[in-house]
Parts: structure tokens; sequence; C-alpha cells
């Protein structure tokens, strides 16, 4: 095989991994619907996906994903048939909702307004386009074209696969959900817009809660992440002393100021 058959093979059993978990199923209606009629999915109906499309429509190689290693566990596939199903049918009851799994990621990074300086000089190159656009107009088509001015509207400067492949160190990841919220109300002053994000957004738009659920596959994944990355109050505290100067002290007295960990 190619370098770029090689790729595709292993896009196409990390599309499969997911297509068929636990974590996808609770939520893909139509994958629960499809399997609870047929047992199972074809190579067609799977070719018709958009992200499998975007990888490749080499049914063959497709094949050969889902007799993968890595996922004999979670699937089966029927050469003579060509359909791929689950080794354990999914079940809604015992397959909870997945928070037991779930972690909430806060802080995630969201986009920002061009530079001071390079504002600046869009706003005055908007300003000579705009004079230039109004000449000859009515005093209200140039109030229309002032409410239809673009306002900057903060997204997520992050993807699902880069917050993904942060926490796949620790275990499979089923599944990242970017939270976002729908704005409940048109104003956009410090008191209501600056405590929740939705500046530049109107009503009824949906906005960026900067938040996002990580869903990993098994418990262990979970339990190493929490245990790596969520700060007690212990080393909280310890942080504030060695930020303020104690911690030097005692590390000087022979003890050792503990390593702080990152708050999720």
């Amino acid at each position: 095989m190619t370098s770029a058959d090689d790729s595709a093979l292993s896009s196409f059993v990390e599309r499969l991994g997911f297509f068929f978990s636990d974590s996808n199923l609770r939520r893909d209606k139509w994958m629960r619907a499809k399997l609870d009629e047929s047992g199972g999915l074809t190579l067609d109906d799977l070719l018709s996906f958009n992200t499998i499309k975007t990888i490749s429509t080499d049914k063959a190689l497709l094949a050969k994903a889902a007799e993968d290693a890595d996922l004999k566990d979670l699937i089966s596939y029927d050469a003579e048939k060509e359909v791929i199903s689950r080794r354990v049918k999914f079940d809604r009851e015992t397959a909870g909702d997945g928070h037991e799994l779930s972690i909430v990621v806060q802080n995630l990074p969201l986009t920002t307004p061009p530079p001071e300086e390079e504002k600046a000089a869009d706003d005055g190159k908007a300003e000579e386009e705009k004079k230039a656009a109004e000449d000859g107009k009515s005093e209200e088509e140039k109030k229309d074209a002032e409410d239809c001015k673009p306002v900057f509207k903060p997204r997520y400067a992050v993807n699902r696969d880069e917050v993904k492949a942060l926490f796949e160190p620790y275990g499979k990841v089923g599944i990242v959900q970017l939270r976002w919220a729908k704005k409940h109300h048109d104003r956009d002053d410090d008191k209501h817009a600056g405590q929740d994000g939705s500046r530049g957004y109107g009503r009824g738009e949906s906005y960026p809660l900067g938040m996002a659920f990580v869903e990993f596959q098994n418990a262990d994944g979970m339990n190493a992440a929490c245990a790596d990355l969520i700060a007690d109050k212990a080393d909280v505290g310890d942080e504030k002393k060695k930020e303020s100067g104690e911690g030097d002290e005692a590390k000087a007295a022979g003890g050792e100021a503990p390593r702080p960990k990152t708050t999720l």
C-alpha cells in the first residue's frame, strides 16, 4: 500500500471506532435505528457518510479497516454480505448517558478581535468605502446599511480533534462536545453580555461557552485524566504559598513543594 492508503486506512479505523461506539450511539438516532433494523451497516451505507467519503471511496480499504485488530472487540465484518456489526448489541439502558465517563473542560480559547492597529487601518478603509457607497443614498438607506454593518462574534479557537488529542494520552476518548448556548436577550452591555460571552450575538443565536464535555470510552481513561489534571485544595494552597515565597522557605528547610496540577 502507498502512504496515502496507510493514512486513509488509519482514518477509516478511527471513524469506524467512533461510529459504532457507545459514545456515538447514545446520540445518533439514525445509527441506532439502522442497527436495530438490520443488525449492521453495509459498506455502501458507510461510504455515504460525509466524513467517510472525504477520507476515501475505496470500498476494499474500508473493508480492511473493519477487520483491523484495534476494532476486534467492538465490531465484526461479514465479507460475504459486506456488513459491519457490533459484537455486543447497544443497549441504551445499560449504556447510560455517558456522564459517569465525562469530564468538563473550561476556559477553552475563543477567537479575538484583530489587533487595534489592524482594526484602525480596517476601520479607516471601511470608512472610505462606506462614504463612497453612501453617496446618493437616502437617509433611510444609510440607516439600514448602518444596522447591517458586521459585528465581531467570538468562535472557538480550537476544534474537537485538537481537544481530543490533548486527552488521548490518558485513554481512548469517545466524543468531545464543544458547548454552545442560545442568547435570550438583545443587550450587549458589560452587565449582560460581558458576563456570558454573548457580545455581538443577537437574540436566539448560539454563542460559545468556552467549555467542552470530554467523554472517555472507559473509566480508566477518565480517572487517569482526573488524577493528573484536577487540582485539589491542598495543591491550590501550596501553589499560592509558592507564589508568595513560602514554598521556597519550605524547600530551603528540607521540604519539597509539590508540583501544582492543572485545574479543569
